[in-house]
């Protein structure tokens, strides 16, 4: 692997993992206050992906690294990230 891909692989991971303990404080948050739970929710989510999109932009604009393999191994930590989040959303408000 070129340093390009392994640079590539370790920020899609390193940015899907924040987006990912973003989206935990916020379903916690969301867990916590029954009276503005999908406040948090919504607004976690929409803000979340707000930026993550701008820090996606910036990183393929700016520097020079493997986009396919950067995208793709966000989405995949983001898709996981994705189903937890749901997953414990759905279990703690049954």
């Amino acid at each position: 692997m070129t340093h390009g891909a392994v640079m590539a692989l370790i920020g899609g991971v390193g940015l899907g993992l924040a987006y990912a303990a973003a989206g935990y404080v916020m379903s916690r948050r969301a867990l916590g206050s029954p009276e503005k739970f999908m406040l948090w929710v919504v607004g976690g989510t929409v803000a979340r992906l707000a930026f993550a999109l701008a820090a996606i932009a910036a990183v393929i604009i700016t520097l020079p690294i493997h986009r396919t393999l950067f995208i793709a191994s966000f989405l995949v930590i983001f898709f996981a990230a994705l189903a937890a989040e749901i997953s414990m959303l759905h279990r703690r408000t049954r």
